[in-house]
């Protein structure tokens, strides 16, 4: 038996280290990398590591044997990872490594031993070997394709080295921030169309033209459009209408004898959860829900006309307005304060900010340090059978008769509490034998269990040795609790 507890410690530690190896040697084969080594070189590096794998147990599959020989072969071989990838022959790692080094032997006699042509490629200042020997060349250069200017178009030269770069920089072309401009907006703005003449009267929406609706389908009905002043105007088509920020226009209808586009009020606010506010001299189409503005029209010569150009939907050109609430939950329960003055400054609106806002609950839960405590019901039977104490002090301003402190002892039966006074901590033991004795004496009772929290005016010589003394059980409370 004792020869078994020897031997296992040893065997924790065998199987810890094998565990161990395993991962390293996983650790090698994902982070390994050709870098300027050979494909021969890096083949037998990559095979060594997967052997090893499978010689332990823990073998590496074929396919990820592929997809990770490719991955770290680097770009200059991504022609062909590429090809390997998309053919659909299953493929041993000793084939790959064999076809790897037939292509690394291609691409060398291509472009001499250096590194394949990339797509830029950066002048470096060759370094010069100031120590004994000759100088390192990779190669003897043969092959190797002679420079040629992106410019000029002539060979013996790069485009940076070119005599005719300056002129070539001066007949560049100069770029205009005004047409800069011009292009952030028109990629920004919308066609604008006709305006839409706000009508409380009208039943559906009416525009005198197909162009102003998507998707126009004959009207095949017999309804036609009456006025209030007798006349009555024909249908021809029927269509519906987007309009910036979301405004739908259903059952659009075309008149087209009609000389204003009219939008009503009364199908804008039933198929659309929008309101429509009217003030002067300004309108406002809103969401209903989150009251963000959409749209802004304007009062002209008596009518409110909502114009289709982008400036009239502003609700991506003003600030933004939500209540306080929603404020307080996009920016993260930011406080009453930084939100007040974010509104001062301008770089938001809260529509209403209410003296004291309301209590937000994942703040309080967030900020709080514990639980809530459970009340605690139980109570002792007996008077004495607990009794607990607490000393505070030092007070700031002395008593009368010189007292810093003062001590209370509160019986867990009747709720009755006793106060001393103190003038020093370590006192204390004085008054708790005075205490003890006094108690025991009118209640012809000892006094069971003794509880207070871990302050060394409790937990001393003096006090143990009265509470061992007297058969008093010393409980000693949890840390920052009640």
């Amino acid at each position: 038996m004792g020869l078994i507890e020897q031997q296992r410690p040893g065997c924790y530690t065998y199987s810890g280290s094998s565990v161990e190896r395993i991962q390293n040697l996983r650790d090698q084969v994902r982070q390994i990398s050709k870098g300027t080594s050979t494909v021969a070189d890096f083949g037998r590096k990559f095979k060594s590591l997967c052997d090893q794998l499978a010689a332990i147990g823990h073998p590496v599959d074929d396919s990820d044997k592929i997809h990770c020989f490719l991955y770290e072969l680097g770009a200059s071989f991504e022609s062909f990872s590429t090809a390997i990838r998309a053919s659909l022959s299953p493929l041993n790692l000793r084939d790959l490594i064999a076809q790897a080094e037939g292509h690394e032997i291609f691409l060398r006699s291509l472009h001499g031993s250096g590194p394949p042509p990339v797509a830029f490629n950066t002048q470096t200042t060759p370094t010069h070997n100031k120590g004994r020997g000759r100088s390192f060349r990779s190669g003897r250069g043969r092959g190797r394709r002679p420079p040629y200017c992106q410019l000029c178009h002539t060979k013996g030269h790069y485009a940076s080295a070119c005599p005719q770069l300056a002129t070539f920089a001066s007949h560049a072309p100069v770029f205009d921030t005004e047409f800069a401009k011009a292009f952030h907006v028109q990629c920004h703005a919308t066609s604008s169309g006709p305006d839409w003449f706000v009508e409380s009267g009208a039943t559906d929406h009416m525009t005198t033209s197909t162009d102003s609706i998507t998707q126009p389908t004959v009207f095949s009905g017999s309804s036609k459009v009456a006025f209030g002043d007798g006349n009555v105007l024909p249908i021809s088509h029927i269509g519906h209408s987007l309009l910036n920020n979301g405004i739908q226009l259903w059952n659009v209808l075309v008149v087209p004898k009609l000389t204003k586009n009219l939008l009503s009020i009364s199908r804008l606010t039933s198929d659309n959860n929008m309101d429509v506010l009217f003030s002067q001299p300004y309108f406002y189409i809103q969401d209903r829900k989150m009251r963000w503005v959409l749209a802004q029209g304007r009062c002209d010569r008596g009518l409110y006309v909502l114009s289709t150009k982008p400036q009239a939907f502003v609700a991506t050109r003003s600030k933004l307005k939500a209540p306080y609430e929603l404020w307080h939950s996009r920016l993260g329960h930011v406080s009453f304060d930084t939100i007040s003055l974010l509104n001062k400054m301008g770089h938001l609106s809260v529509t209403s900010i209410l003296p004291k806002p309301i209590i937000c609950s994942p703040c309080q839960l967030a900020k709080a340090h514990r639980l809530p405590f459970e009340q605690n019901d139980k109570r002792s039977l007996n008077i004495l059978e607990l009794v607990h104490c607490d000393l505070w002090g030092p007070s700031p301003v002395c008593s009368a008769d010189g007292y810093h402190y003062y001590v209370t002892f509160l019986d867990d039966y009747s709720r009755f509490m006793w106060f001393y006074p103190l003038k020093s901590k370590s006192s204390f033991a004085i008054v708790l034998n005075i205490f003890v004795t006094f108690v025991q004496t009118q209640f012809s009772r000892k006094m069971k269990v003794f509880q207070s929290d871990g302050g060394t005016e409790f937990l001393n010589h003096d006090v143990k040795k009265l509470l061992d003394d007297n058969g008093t059980f010393h409980r000693i409370s949890c840390p920052y609790t009640p």
